[in-house]
């Protein structure tokens, strides 16, 4: 075997490692944070960041992407995201989206917040 040869298995496994260490971690530390990441990704049309705030079991692969695909193009200061009471509320302000509003509910995972894509019963908006 050439030493070239012997590397390969070893640079191979270093990429895994760091592609795993550089992959964000999802949700947010706190509530704060995980409304204005939200607000960030809804505004910049982000569905990865949107998606990676959210419980894998509770959205599947394709919600975010869903979910900013019906908002459409948003005005600028159209989004208004709050916590309270373990409910994130995503409000939208326009004409196009007058008095609409989506609620999540926030879950605490490995000392993470998420949120649920169930929304509460009943929507607390």
């Amino acid at each position: 075997m050439t030493a070239a040869a012997a590397l390969l298995p070893a640079a191979w496994l270093a990429w895994i490692v760091a592609s795993i260490a550089a992959a964000p971690e999802p949700g947010a530390a706190d509530p704060d944070a995980l409304a204005a990441a939200v607000r960030t990704a809804v505004t910049a049309g982000d569905a990865p960041a949107l998606q990676r705030l959210f419980t894998p079991e509770g959205a599947g692969p394709g919600y975010a992407a869903g979910f900013l695909a019906r908002l459409g193009d948003l005005p600028p200061g159209a989004v208004t995201v709050t916590t309270a009471d373990g409910v994130l509320r995503l409000s939208l302000a326009g004409d196009r989206a007058a008095a609409s509003c989506t609620a999540w509910a926030v879950v605490r995972r490995d000392g993470r917040r998420l949120l649920d894509a169930a929304a509460p019963a009943p929507v607390p908006c």
